[in-house]
C-alpha cells in the first residue's frame, strides 16, 4: 500500500499542476498587499533611529529627509521580501508548491523598471515574483499537503503579526523591547508552522 502511494506521488510530482487564472490573480494581490507591509516597517525604523518628530522647523526638515532616504533605499527591498510571501502563501494552498527562492529572485528583477518608471514597480514586482513561484510550481507530496485547520492559524498568526506592528507605528520606541519581538515571533511561527 506504501509503495503505491510513493509512485503515484512520484509520478505525480514530475507533472505541473494546471495554471488557474484565480490563484495567480490571488497571488499578485496578496504579493501587493503583503509588499505594502514594508511601509510601517521603514516608519518604525525611522522612529527608532531618530525619534518622534512633527516634521516641522530646521531639525523637522533633517528629519523629512532623512526618513526619505530611508524609504528609498528600504523599501524597494522589503517591498520584494513581502511580495515574495504574499505569492508563497497563496500559491502554496492546496496540493501545489513552488519555490519562494524563485519567486524572491522574480520580484528582484521586478525591480529592474524603478529607474525607468518607479510606480509600475508596484506592479512588476508581485508579477514577477507570481511569474518565479509558477515556474517552479509543482505537486506537493501526500505528506506535505497543510490542512485548512493549519492555514487558518497560519493566516491568523500573520494577521496578529501585522496588527501588533500597529502599536510600535503609533508609539515607537515607547513599547519597549517586547513590542519589537512579538511581531518577529509571531511572524516565524506562521512561517515555520506546516
Amino acid at each position: 500500500m506504501d509503495k503505491s502511494i510513493n509512485t503515484t506521488d512520484k509520478k505525480q510530482s514530475h507533472k505541473k499542476p494546471p495554471l488557474s487564472v484565480v490563484r495567480i490573480a490571488g497571488e499578485i494581490l496578496a504579493g501587493t498587499l503583503l509588499g505594502f507591509v514594508g511601509l510601517p516597517v521603514v516608519y518604525i525604523i525611522n522612529i527608532m533611529i531618530f525619534g518622534k518628530s512633527d516634521y516641522s522647523g530646521s531639525v523637522g526638515g533633517l528629519h523629512a529627509f532623512a526618513f526619505l532616504g530611508i524609504l528609498v533605499f528600504l523599501f524597494p527591498p522589503l517591498y520584494v521580501l513581502g511580495s515574495a510571501i504574499g505569492v508563497s502563501l497563496v500559491g502554496e494552498r492546496g496540493n501545489q508548491t513552488g519555490s519562494f527562492l524563485a519567486s524572491l529572485g522574480g520580484g528582484l528583477l521586478g525591480l529592474i523598471v524603478i529607474p525607468v518608471q518607479w510606480p509600475l514597480a508596484f506592479l512588476t514586482v508581485p508579477v514577477m515574483a507570481s511569474l518565479g513561484f509558477n515556474l517552479t510550481r509543482k505537486y506537493k507530496v501526500q505528506k506535505e499537503q497543510t490542512n485548512f485547520a493549519t492555514s487558518v492559524v497560519r493566516i491568523t498568526l500573520m494577521v496578529l503579526a501585522v496588527c501588533s506592528i500597529v502599536p510600535i507605528w503609533m508609539y515607537g520606541s515607547d513599547v519597549g523591547v517586547i513590542g519589537f519581538i512579538i511581531p518577529v515571533i509571531l511572524l516565524a511561527l506562521a512561517l515555520v508552522l506546516k
